[in-house]
């Protein structure tokens, strides 16, 4: 499993750069600078996520049937 991770790690800093660097061409466009459309692009769907799984994560042991 750790293979698994670090080789997932690896990949997605190969993916992750190209889009990066897409996203910091954008500068000017609708009036922000490139490292803002870095910014919020990436940041967006953590926060996404974040409130995906605050709603639906169990609130104590008690409550997590999978335990």
């Amino acid at each position: 499993m750790l293979s698994y991770i670090l080789m997932m790690a690896s990949l997605v800093a190969v993916i992750s750069g190209p889009i990066g660097s897409g996203l910091l061409s954008l500068d000017g466009a609708l009036g922000l600078a490139g490292w803002r459309w870095l910014f919020l692009v990436e940041g967006l769907p953590t926060v996404v996520l974040a409130l995906v799984v605050f709603r639906f994560l169990p609130d104590g042991p008690e409550d997590a049937h999978w335990l």
